[in-house]
């Protein structure tokens, strides 16, 4: 039996009885909808008493959560995400939000239910940035179980995310970077050039080792940057889109860029002088392409052997005098270099492949001592000028 009852402003309460249940109480399911029409109304309420008699109903309505995240995974984490964020991803899964959650039904997850779940994981200590990853799958839960229907609102938007407060970047200034410079030339050629690439180009550590032969402009001296290395459980190590899936071409300085030249022609040499026994990556479109970076046969490095190689180079004796960094700090040096120098932040924006502006503005809004000194000296030379002006 159905039936509706107006809330008013075109809003009804929908109301499709199924019997009774073992104790003689009425089985009612409800749905608030919004019709301007008597027409429109009969056929909601028509679709919905389908809707509630069809098997599919109590299904869907009694799926409890952890069932609800292997539909999730497949329907849309598979089918959307890269490898290595659905690992991230499913840290927090595994860890903390399916033991919480498992065996509620998730229609029947509240607001308040979401909220004690962040106070319990803030009062356990979970650094800041964890918590807001936390906070991106539970919202993609809910907003994926109120587009499939599973639920009928979803409860997890008045759920604030939590403040993240992006830590001060450990960078490099110009006499640190013309000392890194000197001291790298004990390490290999190419992983000279992998330092450069993230200190001159700002690439990520990712990019650098997903950059092909194809990917140089030796005219222009420019590089395009449109894949990147990555490394999950599921996919293992392959090349991918990048962070932002947004190709851009960024500029390199001419000497690099004959040094790159010099890999190029190397990796060249060694897939003739091994013939078949060569593999080579395969690309985005499925074509095998020649790294600039990569083992004996072709194949691709791991983003964690970058951060190896650097962190063994700057854990050498001779080199305790230099600020211990990670590679992808190389990046933010890079990007506050070029702040300090006047360069436009959209361009920095553009560089780094950031998507948004307002993340170059966020990550890079402190200032290094050398860009400190060089405002006071600027001040200083206005306030001499204006006073003898005035006088």
């Amino acid at each position: 039996m159905a039936s509706y009852v107006s809330l008013g402003n075109n809003k009804y309460e929908l109301r499709v009885s199924k019997g009774y249940d073992a104790r003689g109480k009425q089985i009612r399911k409800t749905k608030n909808v919004t019709a301007k029409t008597v027409k429109a109304l009969k056929l909601e309420l028509s679709n919905f008493e389908a809707y509630v008699y069809s098997s599919d109903y109590t299904e869907i309505k009694d799926m409890r959560f952890i069932d609800f995240v292997e539909k999730w995974r497949i329907n849309y984490a598979k089918r959307e995400l890269k490898g290595n964020t659905i690992d991230k991803y499913n840290l927090f899964l595994e860890n903390w939000i399916i033991p919480y959650f498992e065996r509620k039904k998730i229609s029947k997850i509240t607001t308040m239910q979401l909220l004690d779940y962040f106070h319990e994981v803030q009062k356990k200590g979970v650094s800041s940035s964890a918590l807001e990853g936390h906070h991106r799958v539970i919202r993609s839960f809910f907003k994926y179980a109120t587009l499939w229907g599973i639920t009928e609102t979803d409860v997890s938007l008045s759920v604030k995310k939590p403040s993240y407060k992006v830590p001060e970047k450990n960078i490099y200034n110009r006499r640190e970077i013309e000392v890194l410079i000197d001291r790298i030339k004990i390490l290999q050629k190419y992983q000279q050039v992998m330092i450069k690439l993230a200190l001159y180009c700002g690439l990520r550590r990712g990019e650098v080792i997903g950059l092909t032969t194809k990917d140089m402009n030796y005219n222009k001296n420019t590089i395009n940057v449109y894949r990147a290395v990555i490394k999950s459980a599921s996919e293992g190590i392959k090349l991918d889109e990048t962070k932002n899936k947004r190709k851009r071409i960024v500029p390199a300085p001419a000497g690099l860029m004959e040094e790159i030249k010099e890999l190029a022609k190397e990796k060249q040499k060694n897939k003739d002088k091994l013939g078949l026994q060569w593999k080579g990556a395969k690309d985005l479109d499925g074509k095998t392409v020649i790294l600039i970076f990569s083992h004996g046969d072709g194949t691709p490095f791991t983003p964690a052997s970058v951060t190896r190689m650097f962190n063994r180079f700057l854990e050498k004796k001779e080199n305790n005098d230099l600020t211990k960094i990670s590679f992808h700090d190389l990046r933010h040096s890079a990007a506050s270099f070029l702040l300090e120098q006047g360069i436009n932040v959209k361009v920095i924006q553009n560089i780094l492949g950031h998507s948004d502006i307002k993340v170059t503005l966020n990550t890079y809004a402190h200032i290094t001592e050398d860009g400190y000194s060089e405002a006071a000296k600027t001040f200083d030379n206005f306030y001499k000028s204006s006073k003898q002006g005035v006088e």
